[in-house]
């Protein structure tokens, strides 16, 4: 076994040809569980270079995510594992608040975090202002969501923060 101080390498003999197996090692998830990624293919330096791009994906906080989780997990996550050593505890019941009352309870909530764009997270905040017809709660309910995914990035998960273009509709007086 051969360590190239990014994971290992091995091969076995198939068809008598050396068949390359690559583990390497890319960080930890939000449970801190490590992760570990492994390729293979009779390419050596072709499985080299899919390894260092997995060690890639892993970013400066040494967590692996691919963006698969829905928004609705990763906020949750988010809230009660980072966030809540910043705000006070109001703070924090606030912020579930909205999480349960105005996100969670929507189908938006099950969208991956990497599959959020500016057109769906409008149409979602359209409609979270539709429904409750109030500017205060769906400033709140975009800036928490504002704040999560700019979290995301440092994470790698989004390149850039959709919530950042998005416009509060106003409201019409009935």
């Amino acid at each position: 076994m051969a360590n190239y101080g990014f994971g290992s390498l091995t091969y076995t003999m198939r068809n008598n040809k050396k068949y390359w197996t690559g583990r390497v090692y890319v960080g930890e998830d939000l449970e801190g569980n490590q992760i570990r990624k492994s390729f293979s293919g009779y390419n050596k330096s072709k499985v080299i270079e899919k390894m260092k791009k997995a060690q890639v994906s892993t970013n400066i906080s040494g967590i692996y995510n691919s963006g698969n989780e829905t928004l609705g997990q990763f906020l949750s996550n988010w809230l009660f594992n980072i966030k809540i050593k910043e705000v006070k505890s109001t703070t924090l019941n606030r912020y579930d608040q909205l999480l349960r009352l105005y996100i969670l309870k929507y189908p938006f909530s099950k969208v991956k975090i990497k599959d959020i764009t500016i057109l769906n997270l409008q149409i979602f905040i359209n409609k979270i202002s539709e429904n409750t017809n109030s500017m205060n709660i769906t400033r709140d309910v975009l800036s928490l969501i504002k704040m999560c995914l700019t979290y995301s990035i440092t994470l790698g998960m989004l390149d850039n923060n959709p919530a950042e273009y998005i416009k509060i509709p106003k409201i019409e007086n009935q």
